[in-house]
């Protein structure tokens, strides 16, 4: 998940950024848990993505989204204590805490979208 969405970019990557989580810092924080972690036959990478996905929904849905945005599914993933997306954070030495706070306190795009209309004299995006 940090992976993506530190590839899409974005409000949700530059906060990430901010705190010092890069692809690199990622992708080796990710390597080095792999080569620890213990097989199983029922691990898999699907193992959580509905619960993931389920929470994504929620915050979409209380921020007054109208689709579940790469913002969501980060919260979504944070908001697991178990998930691989606050190990990796953690392992990284990031507050998660605080990183949590910021993100919820991000404006929705529905926010950004008035805000850009209003500078621009436009009403939900089209040209007056």
């Amino acid at each position: 998940m940090l992976i993506a969405v530190l590839r899409c970019g974005g409000a949700s990557a530059r906060a990430l950024e901010e705190q010092g989580v890069t692809l690199a810092a990622v992708s080796e924080a990710l390597a080095a848990q792999e080569r620890d972690r213990q097989p199983s036959a029922f691990a898999g990478p699907s193992d959580g993505i509905r619960e993931v996905l389920g929470e994504a929904a929620r915050v979409a849905i209380a921020r007054g989204e109208e689709a579940i945005g790469v913002h969501a599914v980060l919260l979504g993933a944070l908001s697991r204590p178990d998930g691989g997306a606050r190990r990796v954070l953690s392992a990284l030495g990031v507050d998660l805490v605080s990183t949590v706070g910021r993100l919820e306190s991000e404006p929705t795009s529905r926010d950004a979208q008035s805000r850009s209309s209003a500078a621009n004299g436009t009403r939900r995006g089209y040209a007056a």
